[in-house]
């Protein structure tokens, strides 16, 4: 089975004019920032992004490549989608204007189709990461990305119903540090059940809370049917039903 390369793309922000990061946190906080107002604040001193940087709390923006689309989410917009190959993209359309390409990272392979991912990024949009739910500190691009990675490259796990995500070592810690920040501070507007739990969307994001009766070990029979390989589902052991019963999101 084909493999594709699940890449992270690395902006810094600020670099082509820095943003109001202070500004924005306490927009954030105060519930007068809408994501897509503080991302557009003002232009901060130029001295701002250096000391940023050397507390290792510069601002970031990523978005995700696989199959030669790039996946990315933003305020007013959603999840955003592109053809262009990374060498040509333009930071329009995949990052502020006033940011800096800075790197890739491979974060690992998928076996994903194109369809299976097209159906991860549809749940992805239709249950948290829709042009209204971003918000700078709690649900930002850094958030979709590692969620949306999450998804591909630990696919079957997730989509069996485990409940236990692995991290992936590649992805950068730092790249959200300033907003994990903000979230510690409280900066959630009095909401904190529309913070992103990165773990519990990314099972979301492969079926898995609403797919009981899955192979453990792999794709659902339909998935395997349509691949031209075995189409008989696997009978589920009384303690894997057990098991299952207890992952069913509580009404």
């Amino acid at each position: 089975m084909a493999v594709e390369d699940v890449i992270l793309h690395i902006y810094e922000l600020g670099s082509g004019g820095a943003p109001d990061v202070n500004g924005a946190l306490a927009a954030a906080d105060d519930g007068a920032g809408d994501a897509a107002a503080a991302q557009q604040a003002a232009p901060a001193p130029p001295a701002l992004l250096p000391v940023l940087r050397n507390i290792g709390m510069a601002p970031y923006h990523t978005s995700l490549e696989v199959h030669g689309k790039v996946y990315s989410f933003a305020a007013g917009r959603g999840v955003v989608q592109s053809n262009h190959p990374p060498s040509t993209l333009r930071l329009d359309e995949h990052a502020p204007p006033s940011s800096t390409y800075l790197q890739r990272v491979v974060l690992g392979t998928t076996d994903l189709s194109r369809g299976e991912v097209n159906e991860v990024v549809l749940r992805m949009r239709s249950a948290k990461f829709n042009d209204t739910s971003y918000h700078l500190l709690n649900r930002n691009c850094n958030h979709f990305t590692r969620t949306m990675a999450k998804t591909l490259l630990f696919y079957d796990r997730l989509a069996g119903g485990n409940a236990v995500v692995p991290e992936i070592a590649t992805y950068p810690k730092w790249v959200n540090r300033l907003a994990r920040t903000g979230t510690w501070w409280g900066c959630w507007n009095g909401t904190p059940n529309l913070i992103c739990d990165v773990d519990r969307e990314a099972v979301a994001a492969a079926g898995g809370t609403d797919r009981v009766g899955w192979d453990l070990g792999g794709r659902s029979s339909a998935g395997r049917a349509a691949g031209g390989t075995s189409g008989k589902k696997k009978e589920l052991t009384e303690k894997q039903k057990r098991a299952l019963s207890k992952l069913k999101p509580k009404r």
